[in-house]
């Protein structure tokens, strides 16, 4: 698409820390390119930011609203997977116990950190963070294993998928906007732009 330079003006985006420095901050250079006038504000927050409020323009979060002021849109569907460096791998295959790398206590409300609760109650938790970055990087590290989206694990080598003796459900993303401001164009542009990026990554999100 060829660059628009006519719309310009700030537009807030909100979305997990995970999503946002996981996945979006290295793929919104296009969207730069595209509309150069557009500014991007990224509001990384696993609370719920409120678009009543006007505290953020466009929400990303894994899970629809009921609230009629806003429009939703369902724009990918996110695959999870334990994850382990190589050397743990080939510790668990030697017989080791696994230990798992989790959720602080503030965080029990996250999808991630009650499947983990639910499916091993008894088992080791040798490090706990709410970041699943930090999470990431403390499998690479050899902690232990850690419940992780896929678009943080696909292709790094210091990560391997273990696999789960339970199925691990996928967790839809919805792109969320105030009907009121659907239609102003650099938020409009900004929306439109992130609904085909999630359709173009849609291989590194699930597992198709």
């Amino acid at each position: 698409m060829a660059a628009s330079n006519g719309l310009n003006g700030l537009v807030r985006v909100t979305a997990t820390y995970a999503l946002g420095d996981g996945f979006l901050i290295h793929r919104l250079g296009e969207l730069h390119d595209r509309h150069p006038g557009i500014d991007i504000e990224l509001i990384n927050d696993t609370r719920i930011v409120s678009l009543a409020r006007r505290e953020a323009d466009i929400a990303l979060r894994q899970g629809s609203s009921q609230e009629s002021d806003l429009t939703a849109c369902r724009v990918a569907s996110i695959a999870f997977g334990l994850y382990a460096s190589p050397a743990y791998r080939d510790k668990l295959e030697a017989g080791h116990r696994a230990a798992f790398i989790g959720f602080d206590q503030d965080s029990d409300f996250i999808f991630e950190a009650a499947w983990l609760t639910r499916q091993f109650p008894a088992r080791r938790f040798v490090f706990r963070t709410n970041s699943q970055m930090s999470q990431a990087a403390a499998a690479r590290a050899g902690y232990g294993l850690a419940l992780l989206p896929r678009y943080l694990a696909a292709n790094d080598p210091g990560l391997v998928n273990i696999p789960s003796g339970e199925p691990i459900p996928n967790r839809d993303v919805w792109l969320l906007i105030r009907r009121d401001l659907a239609t102003v164009q650099p938020i409009r542009a900004v929306a439109e732009y992130l609904i085909e990026l999630f359709r173009r990554e849609r291989h590194v999100l699930a597992n198709d």
